[in-house]
Formats: structure tokens, sequence, C-alpha cells
């Protein structure tokens, strides 16, 4: 037998008693007197209608013990933002993943993922989508005087060197526009195409920069 009649012991849920009883010759021989209350402990230490021991002879915690409901994980096909990594930001789809990693590259992906964990990342709002998805646009060359090549077609637009507008999100296709023109939409970039300048364009350039 672990405890003996005369043993200090300890229960998390009552704290120290007194083994006052331990030779019965039943299920529950041991009669533990506590503070307020006096309990029976079959010889392994569980308590009369309990399930595992907690009879003890060192005062311990139940580390980890919680009533705190979880969180639900979050739905797909959103936008989301880690805790960890806050300049990443990710599409997060049932068999599609992209977005802009936290060492500001673009990742594309298709498979089947597990669904978002709520204690690690967040919903991003249209501003945070906006912000960070317009910063790797322009870091791609979409800027006021670019031309790219259509998204799905096989033909180029110029964007005017002075657009009125500038970039906007559009949250029902998730798509990002330029002044109007759609340069992304789920994952995909337009591609931007070098033109070539004739000589006076490029003295004309040159001039303008030097400001002459």
């Amino acid at each position: 037998m672990i405890f003996k009649k005369g043993d200090k012991v300890y229960d998390h849920a009552y704290g120290w008693g007194e083994v006052i009883k331990g030779d019965d010759d039943h299920a529950y021989p041991l009669k533990i007197e506590f503070q307020h209350i006096e309990l029976y402990y079959n010889v392994k230490g569980v308590a009369e209608f309990g399930f595992l021991p907690t009879l003890s002879f060192t005062e311990y915690t139940l580390e980890g013990f919680s009533q705190v409901r979880p969180k639900e994980p979050l739905p797909f096909d959103r936008w989301y933002i880690w805790d960890e990594y806050p300049n990443q930001i990710m599409f997060e789809g049932r068999y599609i993943r992209y977005g802009l990693t936290y060492m500001g590259g673009w990742r594309y992906n298709t498979d089947n993922y597990p669904r978002p964990m709520s204690k690690l990342i967040r919903l991003a709002t249209d501003a945070e989508i906006l912000e960070k998805l317009s910063a790797y646009a322009t870091s791609i060359g979409i800027m006021a005087g670019a031309t790219f090549v259509a998204l799905g077609r096989d033909f180029r637009i110029k964007i005017e060197d002075k657009p009125s507008i500038g970039f906007t999100y559009n949250t029902e296709y998730n798509s990002l526009l330029f002044d109007g023109w759609l340069i992304m939409r789920d994952g995909k970039w337009v591609t931007v195409v070098e033109e070539t300048k004739t000589l006076a364009e490029e003295i004309q350039a040159i001039k303008k920069h030097l400001g002459i």
C-alpha cells in the first residue's frame, strides 16, 4: 500500500490533508481528513467517484488545464497575416495558396492545404491587403508609364504617364487594379515588359533627368 495512517497527503482540489484511516477491507480504504471535508480514496490514491489518482505526498498543479473554449478554425479563401511574420500576407484557399512570403517574394502553390489555424494567423483587412499588394506591384514595375501584357491575353497595355487612379483592391473578385487596369487576379500577375526606346527618346529622358 502506498499510503498509511498518519501520512500527510495532498489533493489539488482540497489542499493538504492527513490519512486518518487506512486499513479497511473495501474498495476505498483510505479516509483523508482535509481542512473542511473528509473523503475516501482507494489504495492508488483515486478518490471515490473519481477516475485518476489525485493523492500525492507533494504539492502539485494541473498545468495546461483550461475551460476556455478553443477558437474555431478560420475559413478558406481569405487573406491572412502571420503574427510572427507581419510582412507576410497569404491567400489561403482549399486547393490554392499564394501571396507574399516573409522574405518579400511571391509564392504560388496549388495543393490541398489544412485549414488555417487561428492561433497563428489573423484575417487581413482590405486596407492591409491593398497596402502589401500595391507595394509588391510597385517592386515589379507596375507604375505610371509602364507597359504590361494583359492577363490571359496576348496584347500589351500602357499605363498613362499621369494616371488618375492609383492602386485599388476589389474584394469580390480578389483582384488588384492600377489606374483601372487589372494587374493581379487569383494570385496571377501581369507581365511588365521593357519597351525599346529610340535614341531620341533616350536623349530626352536623360535631359529630363538632368533638368536640361
